[in-house]
């Protein structure tokens, strides 16, 4: 049965996720560790991806993990290491993989698929795992870096942070594919890259990690340090980067069909020019920006006013469910509109909820020029970690806009992808800045890009007639590289040639030389940009192109061994008589780790505690555990408090004067401290007394809100029943039915016209609700079970009329609750 269809309806019944506290006790198979292993020559980087998996469950298992590549990588191989013996993979068409993927767990082997989710997302699906198996999945994979003015990045991602919108309608992932997070999860992370030749001369820096730096025979080496965890990208900066050459070209020769396949990388000098801006900022406010990221971008924001002349135009939006505009049109930059941007930056903070991405790029994009007039160079800034799964929306916002857009990706795991694709499809370009770099650096790179005229007429003079070349590029800019391809019968006698129009005339480029690498992957490289202009040329992507066009597109992926959204990488490893795994495996979604500093979350806090607390030590010394418990309460309180001089947000408690709403990610917090306790109290019962001392103290805190927030100790004091419901000898039935009686009551009042209830309170009260139906609650009567679903559904329906709450808090708080076997009777 095909993969997506397999699991379709039984996925959601079934599956339950995995975590760090799992891979402690035994009781699930995880991901154990990924391991990084690279080699950066010039402008080619060289990198393997190793990661580990251990089956410490009872049932025979098949696991899925989705992970992130970088942008513009190319997976070059797959190997899998099963108990020890070795295989190698080889690319299919897509179906055809996924039905040997199939018959091979039919057969009870354990075969190993690796696919394209989405952009720059990949799953590796691992069958037949059975109890007690070693598994360490290994894909290789070749990038082309850039210079940028003197500076070269890498970015290796890590971390898939939570995004908003629906991963499969919107994102594009099969049934059995998944990018939930956990914040539960942790998976250590090891990542070392030997810098060769004269990069290694260049000034070097990881800004996102502790890394050690080792001399080595004609290079560096640079790795993380022990402790380094999957929740964050790793970065390496190369700055004063001196190379004789940043304009060359290379030739291989391609076994394919023995033509000679080049790459020419330009890095122009096109001179400075200074034109006015008609410029549209649109920053991203959004809950997952809370914390270091919108400080980042109020940073980037600061800088960008000091930037404009009094020639430029500017407009200011910000959005997350909505989109604000803070200037009605584009309004000329004199002092009194500077003052005017001055204060509507220190306004601007993450709290607008979801991030509609789409209609707030459409919005800012159809706002009007004042009658005066204003310059012609139009463009948009959007600042943003833009962490949402409708890329087709944006795409279709920004295309035939006649703006080009650039982008400025903020927080520790932007998705790179989405960020450059709105760029090169408008002719603007992108930039990373993370928590620990220079934004102000960053976004000079962007202003000296604005101000500089747009390239018109380029092409490339190869030397001679190619077989096939890539387009010249549409938009390049000074000091930049742009790479393109071409394929020759045999050598050219010149190297190629660079050239274009501008405002102020004509400019070339010229590669110095043109040797023979012994890169083997430079064919490869060329049959993918092949590939990616032929579904570009027919309008498409990943989501579709004519049968012609995806048939000769698919079968030069075969021909180059290139995992794209049309083929899959595949290996067998072959089981003997006596070793075949019997039955049918129990899909187990790996989840991601959280990313490191997601909607201002640290997690160094509750989490921490969760899980480093010793149940049994706590349990011998009961006070002193509950005020180990205690000491944690001071995570309750404002995300945007922030110690003196300190990196990390310093949490602290409300006081008795302050009547600010506590914020969103303050009741998922307690939520998980509520979940990860009650799984300790279960065999700790003695624990249960100190947990109730916390959640009644955060309860008046909560009081101490404001009247509007009278509904919230009662929240609390539900979550401690259902902590008690939980526990296997007290009265399930009795506690489950005071919770529905409170919860009702609570919702009548709220129909009655009394003071309505909190949306904070509505989803914690829902949350409870959906785990009451968990597993733990397996011995209420089946009567007053279904009373509960009905209640439930009910207040799902009250709830849609809220559409705000519906589409930002709700699905968020029922991801939180993912592990409940009630959540999806409530779905739909």
């Amino acid at each position: 049965m095909p993969l997506a269809s397999r699991y379709g309806t039984q996925r959601d019944k079934e599956e339950e996720h995995v975590s760090l506290r799992d891979i402690r006790t035994g009781k699930e198979m995880s991901l154990q560790s990924v391991a990084l292993e690279g080699k950066l020559t010039g402008l080619f980087l060289e990198m393997k991806i190793r990661q580990a998996y251990l089956n410490r469950t009872g049932s025979l298992l098949e696991v899925s993990y989705t992970f992130p590549l970088s942008w513009g990588a190319e997976l070059m191989g797959l190997k899998a290491y099963i108990n020890g013996r070795e295989r190698a993979g080889e690319v299919f068409p897509k179906r055809e993989a996924e039905r040997k993927y199939e018959k091979a767990i039919d057969e009870g082997d354990a075969p190993v698929l690796v696919s394209e989710s989405a952009p720059g997302l990949y799953t590796a699906n691992l069958g037949n795992v059975k109890p007690g198996d070693e598994v360490r999945v290994e894909c290789s994979y070749v990038q082309l870096l850039r210079f940028d003015n003197g500076q070269v990045r890498l970015t290796v991602p890590a971390a898939v942070a939570p995004r908003y919108g629906d991963m499969r309608s919107q994102g594009g992932l099969r049934p059995h594919e998944s990018a939930e997070a956990d914040p539960q999860a942790g998976y250590p992370l090891s990542v070392r890259v030997d810098v060769m030749g004269d990069m290694a001369k260049s000034r070097i820096s990881a800004p996102n990690h502790s890394a050690l730096m080792t001399p080595l025979d004609g290079g560096l080496r640079v790795a993380t340090r022990r402790g380094a965890l999957l929740d964050r990208d790793f970065v390496l900066v190369l700055e004063d980067v001196k190379v004789p050459d940043k304009s060359f070209a290379l030739f291989a020769s391609d076994p394919a069909d023995g033509s000679c396949a080049v790459l020419a990388s330009f890095c122009p000098c096109i001179p400075a020019e200074s034109s006015p801006l008609s410029l549209k900022i649109l920053v991203d406010c959004s809950g997952s920006m809370e914390g270091r990221s919108i400080e980042q971008a109020k940073k980037a924001l600061a800088r960008i006013v000091e930037r404009l002349t009094a020639k430029d135009y500017v407009s200011y939006s910000v959005f997350g469910t909505g989109v604000i505009h803070r200037t009605r049109k584009l309004v000329p930059c004199d002092s009194k509109n500077i003052r005017l941007l001055l204060g509507y930056l220190a306004e601007t903070e993450a709290d607008m909820g979801g991030t509609e991405m789409a209609g707030a790029l459409a919005g800012t994009l159809a706002l009007d020029r004042p009658q005066d007039g204003a310059p012609e160079n139009a463009a948009l800034l959007l600042i943003t970690d833009c962490e949402v799964w409708d890329l087709a929306g944006a795409l279709a916002a920004v295309k035939g806009s006649g703006h080009r857009v650039f982008t400025v990706g903020v927080g520790f795991a932007p998705v790179e992808s989405h960020l450059r694709l709105m760029a090169e499809e408008t002719g603007g370009a992108a930039e990373l800045a993370g928590p620990e770099e220079d934004v102000s650096a960053a976004i000079d790179r962007v202003f000296r890009r604005l101000h500089g005229s747009p390239v018109t007429g380029s092409g490339v003079d190869w030397g001679a007639e190619p077989l096939w070349a890539s387009k010249a590029p549409e938009a390049f800019f000074d000091g930049e590289t742009t790479h393109v391809f071409a394929s020759f019968p045999q050598k050219p006698q010149s190297p190629p040639r660079l050239f274009w129009e501008t405002a102020k005339g004509p400019g070339e480029c010229s590669a110095m030389s043109m040797p023979e690498t012994g890169l083997s992957c430079l064919p490869r490289l060329l049959g993918s940009a092949r590939v990616k202009e032929m579904l570009k040329a027919a309008d498409s992507s990943r989501f579709g192109a004519d049968k012609e066009t995806a048939e000769r597109a698919t079968e030069l992926a075969v021909r180059y061994q290139l995992v794209t959204p049309m083929t899959s990488m595949f290996l067998v490893s072959e089981r003997g008589k006596g070793e075949k795994a019997e039955g049918i495996p129990r899909l187990r979604n790996v989840p991601q780790m959280r990313a490191y500093g997601w909607a201002g979350s640290d997690f160094d806090g509750l989490i921490a505690c969760c899980r480093e607390t010793d149940p049994v030590a706590m349990e011998s010394e009961v006070p002193a555990g509950i005020a180990r418990i205690q000491e944690k309460q001071s995570i309750i309180g404002h995300p945007k408090q922030r110690g003196p001089g300190s990196k990390k947000p310093a949490l602290k408690p409300f006081r008795d004067d302050e009547p600010t709403m506590p914020s969103d990610r303050t009741f998922e917090l307690l939520y998980l401290s509520i979940d990860e306790y009650s799984q300790i109290l279960e065999e700790h019962p003695a624990l249960c007394d100190g947990m109730l001392e916390l959640a009644e103290g955060a309860a008046a805190a909560f009081a101490r809100a404001g009247a509007e927030a009278a509904e919230i100790p009662q929240a609390l004091e539900l979550a401690c029943a259902a902590v008690k419901a939980s526990l296997p000898d007290t009265g399930c039935r009795t506690a489950l039915e005071a919770v529905a009686a409170r919860l009702q009551r609570a919702i009548n009042g709220g129909k009655a016209g009394k003071a309505p209830v909190p949306r904070e309170a509505w989803a914690l009260m829902i949350l409870i609700a959906c785990r009451a139906l968990g597993k733990r609650a397996k011995g209420a009567d089946p009567a007053f079970m279904r009373s509960l679903e009905a209640f439930i559904s009910a207040a799902i329906r009250d709830i849609r009329e809220f559409r705000r709450l519906w589409k930002t808090d709700f699905p968020k708080i029922l991801r939180a609750a993912g592990k409940s076997k009630g959540v999806s009777a409530i779905k739909g």
